[in-house]
């Protein structure tokens, strides 16, 4: 047997639009970023290869000292889009990273049983807290790392250990994506605590704890180094 997906209604329809509209009005906001250059031109070769920067060149006061460049791959990948198709591509994919983001929180509310005005507004708070200072840079995939950190959580299969692959996996891009890559130990400390708590209140603390998240975030910082 199907099942049949309810028709949306009209206020429906009218809120999924008013929702896009305000969504390509923010994402595909064009200012001017004086660090712009920097992150389409730092990098224009992979780490193994004879021209990647491993001394920050760009600096007027130590030009020979050792970079540590952790935005070193979204600063490729920036390259790389502009390169290929030039600021249309640039402001193409910030629109589509911001897509991304507002579609994996819209699926995890959906999962969560959110819907109706609920999840509308939800959507628009979103929109709002991205909106401020959504321009090209490394910290956009930040929010889309975090995104799929929260439906990675969501989604936690219990004991099972197929996720882990899945935190280490996020160590390694993350912190080669942006320096903020601490955002997501943060959140996986406090799911940690979060569970903790709901298991003492609840009174359902068992001999053997599920290890599932502290073995992520110790992988996911492992990862990270």
């Amino acid at each position: 047997m199907f099942l049949k997906r309810k028709p949306i209604s009209p206020l429906g329809v009218c809120a999924l639009l008013a929702v896009l509209t305000f969504a390509v009005m923010l994402f595909a906001d064009n200012q001017a970023d004086v660090d712009l250059w920097g992150n389409v031109g730092f990098v224009k070769s992979l780490p193994w290869q004879q021209g990647f920067l491993t001394e920050n060149t760009f600096s007027f006061t130590q030009p020979e000292r050792a970079w540590i460049n952790h935005e070193w791959l979204s600063e490729y990948i920036l390259h790389a889009v502009h390169l290929r198709f030039g600021n249309a591509g640039l402001m193409a994919l910030k629109v589509l990273l911001g897509a991304l983001v507002l579609l994996l929180m819209s699926a995890s509310m959906r999962r969560a049983g959110v819907s109706g005005p609920v999840h509308t507004l939800l959507l628009l708070l979103i929109l709002s807290t991205m909106g401020y200072g959504f321009s090209t840079r490394p910290h956009l995939f930040t929010y889309v790392m975090l995104a799929i950190l929260l439906t990675i959580l969501e989604c936690c299969p219990g004991r099972k250990r197929i996720v882990w692959p899945a935190f280490a996996a996020m160590g390694v891009v993350w912190a080669n994506l942006h320096g903020a890559f601490f955002i997501g130990l943060v959140v996986m400390l406090l799911f940690v605590g979060l569970q903790c708590y709901a298991a003492r209140r609840s009174g359902s603390c068992r001999s053997h704890p599920d290890v599932t998240l502290p073995v992520g975030a110790i992988l996911f910082v492992a990862a990270s180094f």
